[in-house]
């Protein structure tokens, strides 16, 4: 569910009106107070009426004033770690090297190409829970391609490596710790090979 800057304003406004209506109809003040608006003095019978009028003033001013309705930040509830969720990598998304691998999380499933000839796509992640983790890379394309995985741990040590031709998937599991980073390289086994594929991160 994403939150935006608009809905909190308008949130707000609607939470301050509310407070003012309760004021009203809770308390019995007789005191006049008198308010100066834009130089102007109005005698107002209660201190709740002005918590009201403000309260609709901050609802209704992000559509007069056209607030641009930005993300302030999202939440996701009731989604366990273990779901799929799919990510669509580009070819130029800029993950060819470890230092720019892109963040993913265990149960995740990575969808991507292998566009040019030795290019490589790279992937972050932590270590699984249960202290073995599964990396499967599927081919999805008829005839797939000459695909290879191999893993390195946080210090750029590889740990596995497995590949596979065709169509065949490349599947690998290896120790890991859930404290640390391990990458996944991504790539043709031969200098030729291109191709999508589906790289799946999941505990063993």
């Amino acid at each position: 569910m994403d939150v935006t800057q608009v809905a909190l304003v308008m949130s707000f406004g609607a939470l301050v009106a509310a407070a003012g209506l309760a004021l009203l109809f809770f308390r019995r003040e007789q005191a006049e107070n008198r308010i100066k608006i834009f130089g102007q003095e109005f005698q107002i019978s209660t201190p709740a009426l002005v918590v009201f009028l403000v309260g609709c003033s901050i609802f209704i001013l992000p559509p007069i004033i056209q607030m641009q309705d930005h993300t302030v930040f999202s939440t996701h509830i009731g989604q366990s770690e273990d779901r799929h969720i799919n990510h669509e990598i580009s070819p130029t998304d800029g993950n060819h090297q470890i230092p720019t691998a892109k963040l993913v999380a265990i149960g995740t499933t990575i969808k991507g190409v292998i566009a040019t000839a030795g290019q490589r796509d790279f992937f972050k992640f932590k270590g699984s829970k249960s202290l073995k983790t599964r990396v499967i890379l599927r081919k999805t394309a008829p005839g797939g391609f000459s695909a290879e995985v191999t893993i390195y741990d946080n210090v750029e040590s590889k740990v596995a490596s497995d590949y596979a031709y065709g169509e065949d998937s490349v599947s690998l599991v290896f120790q890991s710790n859930p404290n640390s980073d391990y990458y996944a390289k991504i790539g043709g086994h031969t200098d030729t090979a291109v191709g999508p594929y589906e790289l799946l991160l999941k505990e063993e």
